[in-house]
């Protein structure tokens, strides 16, 4: 998939990059974006290489599926450099 700078969308394609909007300064207040990784066959491999919330309020949360109701992977905050390896579709 192609990289992107937007706040959120669907992203199809075996291997890519995404970011926040204005990265890599810092994010805006109250921001709420859904990024979505889907592909034709294969498992989402997904890494965080540069990752800083405020723990306070801000979070990640990884989905094992197409939509926010599916399987809860986790809940990420604060500094993380993580790999995660997922099915076909992701919805972060």
């Amino acid at each position: 998939f192609v990289a992107s700078t937007g706040c959120g969308g669907y992203l199809y394609g075996p291997s890519g990059s995404f970011v926040s909007p204005n990265y890599p300064n810092e994010y805006v207040n109250n921001m709420d974006c859904t990024w979505h990784i889907v592909l034709d066959d294969g498992d989402v491999h997904l890494t965080f290489s540069d990752f800083i919330t405020e723990s306070c309020c801000d979070h990640v949360y990884v989905y094992d599926g197409p939509s926010t109701t599916s399987r809860l992977i986790g809940r990420y905050q604060k500094y993380l450099f993580i790999v995660l390896f997922l099915g076909e579709k992701a919805t972060l």
